[in-house]
């Protein structure tokens, strides 16, 4: 069973991988997190990483959180080189907003 929502029930919209990739750019999600206006913590590290990516990369999911109230506002994957250097470009897989949490599914 997933954690409780603050607010109550928690609704799962799935929409494009598109649209949530273009909600993530618009709240600036990963542009916040580098200014340090939100906190961003690895929750998941991959074991392996594609072929054509440079020896010794990782692939990490982040979290985004408000640092006010903890409040956990997205998820994203990314790859990282050696040293911590960014590969890729976050890609969102969840973005939660009031009572609603937002992830790339099969959106018509």
């Amino acid at each position: 069973m997933g954690m409780r929502h603050p607010f109550g029930q928690q609704h799962i919209i799935e929409i494009t991988a598109q649209e949530i990739r273009d909600i993530f750019n618009a709240m600036e999600i990963a542009r916040k997190a580098r200014r340090r206006i939100l906190r961003r913590e690895v929750v998941w590290i991959g074991r392996t990483v594609p072929r054509h990516l440079p020896r010794g990369s990782r692939s990490i999911v982040w979290r985004y959180r408000l640092p006010n109230n903890n409040w956990a506002l997205a998820l994203a994957h990314v790859y990282l080189g050696r040293g911590g250097r960014l590969l890729t470009e976050p890609d969102p897989k969840e973005i939660r907003i009031d009572n609603l949490t937002l992830r790339p599914g099969h959106a018509v």
